[in-house]
């Protein structure tokens, strides 16, 4: 092992446990860093503690992990409590609530939960329920984050959620989403089937997507939907939730005869692939075949390869040169124009970028 910390280090090191014991000072900084920023920590201490690594380590390393994995677990707590609470705003709404992302993983209680943090709470109801749920919420002291007249247009003509809620006591956040993609996306995905598939948490009043779906959603959200935020948490997630519902002989049939009914067999495509060159998730010759049917054109395959070496593989803690910066722009217009189309997108844009320069004049004036 080297002396000196290389990128990518601290995804091996994730990835095998039992390098722990052989990195330098120097690299567990940079890893202890890059596992915060991702908000690993927590999960990477419990998988050290399962495997009784912990105990072989440095004091300094141990009382870091210890104080990670108590976070995650008062994490934990505190959104399954939040959960609860939305489930008491929502007690006379008598129509299925479906959990998305970590609230879903934490409730329903999946591997993938383990350590995981979760940032909001999102929630999908048929569109035609939005306003019901919205009301609810209201009265159980959530308020809109974003009131100016425009925020609001956009989200609710556009987007696939009402505008974030937040809590006027706990200051928690709560998404309302009628769809896991937006209205004037390139990309759509019919809310109902997903609404029709999902399954109800036991003693729970909530619902989660099925296995497929909630797969496909995250594959959606890692590779579609965003510009990579928290890309390898994401990542490591959708190797999670395979791992796990593989156990399931179906599984793989149906994710692929999902995804084709749906029509998310690119970002599906994304996710097998980079799992599978990546991560080494265990996925069947079949269907990583199958997948390659669905994969894109030559440039944007390298288009991709490059933001996920970029963005997901390489801990951007390390990177204060120009080409970061250069990706997490592509990263950000690709993200936009997925979204939404240039004639919407620019005056979009234009309005925003007014806005901040005008709350830039107005803090310098102050």
């Amino acid at each position: 092992m080297p002396s000196t910390y290389t990128p990518g280090h601290w995804l091996q090191m994730y990835l095998d446990p039992n390098l722990a014991t052989e990195s330098s000072t120097q690299q567990w900084d940079q890893f202890l860093r890059a596992a915060r920023r991702e908000g690993l920590l927590g999960r990477f201490a419990m998988i050290l503690d399962s495997k009784g690594i912990t105990q072989d380590l440095p004091t300094k390393i141990q009382d870091t992990l210890t104080a990670g994995k108590a976070t995650s677990l008062q994490h934990r707590r505190m959104i399954l409590w939040e959960v609860d609470r939305i489930g008491y705003a929502l007690r006379h709404c008598d129509f299925p609530v479906v959990l998305l992302k970590g609230a879903a993983y934490l409730t329903a209680d999946l591997p993938v939960s383990l350590g995981r943090l979760v940032s909001d709470i999102d929630i999908l109801v048929a569109r035609v329920k939005l306003r019901a749920v919205e009301a609810a919420l209201l009265a159980e002291g959530w308020q809109h984050v974003k009131p100016d007249p425009y925020d609001q247009r956009y989200y609710r003509r556009w987007m696939h959620e009402l505008p974030p809620m937040r809590h006027q006591m706990r200051r928690t956040e709560v998404d309302v989403h009628h769809n896991i993609l937006p209205m004037t996306g390139k990309l759509q995905v019919d809310a109902e089937a997903l609404l029709e598939a999902a399954v109800r948490v036991e003693d729970s009043r909530f619902f989660v997507l099925s296995p497929t779906d909630m797969t496909l959603h995250s594959a959606v959200h890692l590779f579609h939907d965003g510009a990579f935020e928290h890309g390898l948490r994401d990542l490591l997630d959708l190797d999670a939730l395979m791992s796990d519902f593989a156990r399931d002989p179906k599984f793989w049939d149906a994710l692929v005869n999902r995804a084709e009914r749906l029509g998310l067999t690119r970002p599906m495509y994304y996710a097998i692939d980079t799992c599978k060159r990546m991560l080494g998730t265990d996925i069947p010759a079949s269907v990583v075949e199958k997948a390659s049917a669905w994969r894109p054109g030559p440039t944007r395959c390298a288009a991709m390869e490059y933001l996920v070496r970029r963005q997901i593989l390489r801990s951007r803690i390390d990177d204060t040169g120009r080409e970061n910066s250069f990706a997490d722009i592509i990263a950000l217009t690709r993200a936009h124009l997925l979204r939404m189309p240039l004639r919407l997108l620019i005056p979009h844009l234009a309005r925003k970028a007014r806005m901040r320069l005008a709350d830039r004049r107005l803090t310098e004036t102050a």
